[in-house]
């Protein structure tokens, strides 16, 4: 966003995970919304400063291949440390964290269910069961998962609670969202400091914010609309519904400034000048794992997110 010459005015798009860094940067100037009734803005909020305004939110979740399981007579996993298990060796496939924003979801999902350092056993465990680290979602989803169009080898993958809703066929979901491996990501919006036209921003925020795009979010994003009384389509109330449970807002560091799980940054906020590409693990072809100095750096980082119980 180009810090103090800023190229634009208005900026949409910064998740949960990478909030910290926005507001402890003060990349954005507050802005007191009031399209947005209280109670769905405090739910969503990633502080209280009002810096950065919440648009929509996703419930970012492993996704199983019910029919898929239902031939192989296997139950289906519910819970991260099911995934861990012998039966459910080489079934897996996540985005990595290192370019993807649902893969950080997740990874920073595994830190909140399992503690710091407890996270890096989880990971190593996934690791021996044979999980495959993607690229990017696209990979995951629409290319390795056996229950999406790309009709992969894995029937479990990393997606959204809403990607269900996408798989309908004749009224019912070939797929599942496994819905104890859940991490709530938010969509913010905000005035970028030193904007040449801050009320044309805040008037993008407001139309953002309006009953019609709110509507209209689930058909064009997939997520879920930040107002909850915008109406959602007939499939996602069946097979999508919104995940209850805890949402995610970013911690404190030690000197009790906004803490963000930028994988670029140490814990005072400095850029990385080691690399945190994701290596190949040569155990199996194209499996990708993911680098410990970046396992680490999101457990420092991390903000106790809502995995639910």
């Amino acid at each position: 966003m180009t810090k103090d010459s800023p190229l634009g005015d208005v900026v949409y798009g910064i998740d949960n995970t990478f909030a910290g860094r926005a507001l402890s940067e003060q990349v954005t100037t507050p802005y007191t919304f009031t399209a947005l009734p209280a109670a769905d803005a405090d739910a969503l909020k990633a502080d209280g400063s009002d810096r950065l305004t919440p648009i929509d939110f996703g419930d970012v979740c492993v996704n199983a291949d019910t029919a898929w399981f239902s031939a192989h007579h296997l139950a289906v996993p519910q819970t991260l440390e099911d995934l861990t298990k012998p039966e459910y060796k080489d079934l897996l496939v996540v985005p990595n964290p290192a370019s993807s924003s649902p893969g950080m979801a997740f990874l920073t999902a595994t830190v909140g269910a399992s503690g710091d350092p407890g996270y890096l056993g989880y990971w190593t465990a996934l690791k021996n069961n044979g999980v495959l680290v993607a690229k990017d979602w696209t990979e995951t989803y629409s290319v390795q998962f056996s229950g999406s169009a790309g009709k992969g080898p894995r029937p479990l993958a990393l997606s959204y609670s809403t990607s269900p809703a996408s798989e309908v066929v004749n009224g019912a979901a070939p797929t599942q969202a496994l819905l104890q491996t859940c991490f709530r990501q938010v969509e913010y919006a905000g005035v970028i400091a030193g904007a040449k036209n801050p009320e044309g921003a805040k008037k993008f925020i407001d139309f953002m914010l309006s009953q019609q795009v709110q509507a209209d979010i689930p058909g064009q994003m997939y997520m879920y609309p930040a107002l909850r009384s915008a109406t959602l389509p007939a499939d996602w109330v069946s097979f999508a519904p919104p995940v209850a449970g805890a949402v995610c807002r970013p911690g404190r560091d030690h000197r009790g400034r906004p803490r963000s799980v930028d994988p670029r940054l140490d814990r005072d906020g400095r850029r990385l000048s080691r690399d945190t590409t994701p290596r190949v693990d040569a155990s199996g072809p194209g499996a990708a794992s993911v680098p410990r100095r970046l396992l680490r750096l999101a457990g420092r980082h991390a903000h106790r997110p809502g995995v639910l119980p």
